[in-house]
């Protein structure tokens, strides 16, 4: 798959040295198959080369050149405080610790069941031959359902753990670290696009909408969830807003009063209510 540079939007060709480079000469890493294509990638790599390192070594894919082309990051921008990936989700089998029967916690199981139980709304399988993009995978559920069938199936978070876990449910995903308000893919170039949570999480919403529309094809298929449609404004018609004015979705179809339980722990469980959006890009 061909990227383009998040900075400009020029096509990357890999050179000698494995990396990702514009015609200018702007250069972006590919550490253990990962393209790293953020604007700024030294500073980037700098601030995280510890926890780069450590979610490398969960799924044994550091090198000797993984680990020199850290360290080039860290002498070319030196004196950033390190920073650690997030890592907000739980193992699909986590489940509350057990409980009397009859008790608070009894009950929140059994909500939590049920949430587990109905369908994923955003996961179902695109088109036959679709070029589906996953923005924040999280621990990879979706992923093996959004792929099958699937032309190519792109998983593109921030977090470099994040990608690890969905490229050990889907070996086939194409992983990709890069922001989401700079998607570095050509125009056009996705059939389908997935964003689960993710929206409301960016200080700028409408730049990321505009992002998905550009890389969107005709007639393709947008798909939000979020817990916070008013995005941080109080008006539950916030994200519709937003859409509607990139003027280039159509619709959207809007579901709401999703339960999305997040178990981090035998006790701790956090309960949010998602509302969730389909539009399709004007043909």
């Amino acid at each position: 798959m061909r990227f383009h540079s998040p900075t400009d939007g020029t096509p990357l060709e890999e050179n000698a040295a494995g990396e990702l480079v514009t015609a200018a000469g702007e250069a972006f890493p590919v550490l253990a198959g990962v393209p790293v294509l953020v604007p700024a990638p030294d500073a980037f790599l700098a601030q995280h080369r510890e926890s780069t390192l450590a979610a490398l070594a969960e799924y044994d894919r550091v090198t000797p050149a993984v680990r020199e082309r850290l360290h080039a990051a860290a002498r070319r921008a030196p004196g950033l405080a390190p920073e650690r990936f997030a890592r907000d989700w739980a193992p699909p089998d986590a489940a509350l610790g057990v409980a009397p029967a009859g008790s608070l916690a009894e009950r929140l199981r059994a909500l939590v069941g049920a949430a587990r139980a109905a369908p994923d709304l955003l996961a179902e399988p695109g088109p036959a031959g679709a070029r589906v993009l996953e923005v924040g995978p999280g621990a990879g559920d979706r992923a093996r359902t959004l792929a099958r069938g699937a032309a190519r199936y792109i998983a593109l978070d921030r977090s470099l753990p994040a990608l690890l876990r969905t490229g050990a449910e889907v070996p086939g995903a194409t992983l990709v670290l890069a922001e989401a308000t700079a998607l570095p893919l050509a125009d056009a170039s996705v059939d389908l696009a997935v964003a689960a949570n993710v929206v409301d999480l960016l200080d700028h919403p409408f730049a990321f909408l505009e992002e998905l529309a550009r890389v969107l094809s005709p007639g393709g298929e947008l798909r939000l969830s979020t817990p916070d449609p008013g995005l941080g404004t109080g008006d539950d018609g916030a994200l519709a807003a937003l859409l509607e004015a990139t003027e280039a979705f159509e619709g959207p179809a809007l579901a709401d009063g999703i339960v999305w339980p997040r178990v981090h722990g035998p006790r701790e469980l956090q309960l949010a209510v998602l509302q969730r959006l389909v539009v399709r890009r004007r043909a």
